[in-house]
């Protein structure tokens, strides 16, 4: 359906696929980690023993920067060796193409590199929202 101003139709506009979800992820994206351990949302830096910060690369460039982020299922850090879990996110900082993410955690070390992934529920997402 197309709806029109005045009482003179025009042609019909067909917007691909690919395209039609890159303009809809201007205003919300979101990451599935998918498979247990199998995705990895992000790489990130220890900032101290309670919080991991990791930066992720947005799809498409947003309208503008994020200004809310929502997530979901079981989030966790992981080091190559331990793991842990992830309790909130939350905006650290964010442009239209990048945000950076506060993670509080226990056990993690300062100046250490982790993986941001499921843990082990098959269900962990994180949205990056632009909404007017």
């Amino acid at each position: 359906v197309q709806l029109e101003k005045g009482s003179t139709a025009t042609d019909f506009e067909y917007v691909d696929y690919g395209r039609q979800l890159q303009m809809c992820q201007r205003y919300y994206t979101r990451f599935n980690c998918g498979t247990a351990y199998g995705r990895v949302l992000s790489v990130a830096v220890g900032n101290s023993s309670t919080l991991i910060r990791p930066i992720v690369q947005l799809p498409v460039r947003m309208r503008a920067a994020a200004s809310s982020v929502d997530y979901g299922g079981a989030l966790s850090w992981y080091d190559g060796t331990a793991s842990g879990s992830i309790s909130s996110v939350s905006i650290d900082s964010a442009n239209d193409t990048v945000i950076g993410l506060n993670c509080p955690t226990s056990g993690a070390t300062g100046k250490q590199y982790y993986m941001v992934n499921d843990f082990a529920a098959n269900t962990a997402y994180v949205g990056i929202n632009a909404e007017l």
